[in-house]
């Protein structure tokens, strides 16, 4: 989930009746690995030339970004 603009939480489901605005953005990504024993996982991003809602945060990750 992706926080919109000007949010400072991002509100978790159930939503209720919760207008769209409101809402976070959600976005699903397939996990590369899951490491049980470090609770590591691994995603891969691609960035298209759209510049979706998860841009910004993908563009500024770094490997072991937590």
């Amino acid at each position: 989930m992706i926080p919109r603009p000007g949010q400072t939480e991002i509100p978790l489901p159930p939503f209720g009746d919760a207008p769209p605005e409101e809402r976070p953005i959600v976005r699903t990504y397939t996990l590369r690995h899951f490491d049980s024993e470090h609770g590591e996982v691994v995603v891969d991003f691609m960035m298209h030339a759209d510049h979706g809602p998860a841009s910004g945060r993908t563009c500024h990750s770094r490997p072991a970004w937590k």
